[in-house]
């Protein structure tokens, strides 16, 4: 006899949500084909690259604060 393994669904294997805010908030961070998951890449790109010189900035003496 073998038991029966229950169905599981892509959303259950990949961690996405299956409906609601939480799934629009996945499409957003995790799907980069969407208008606004490319505008959330580009803000976090820029966030990333004004991190990284304000810490460049900080690091040479005549412009530390």
């Amino acid at each position: 006899m073998l038991s029966e393994k229950p169905e599981v669904s892509d959303a259950d294997l990949l961690g996405k949500p299956a409906a609601g805010w939480q799934r629009g908030v996945f499409n957003v961070v995790f799907e980069s084909d969407t208008r606004a998951g490319r505008i959330f890449d580009v803000i976090l790109i820029a966030a990333i690259l004004l991190s990284v010189a304000a810490v460049l900035a900080d690091s040479v003496a005549s412009i530390a604060l």
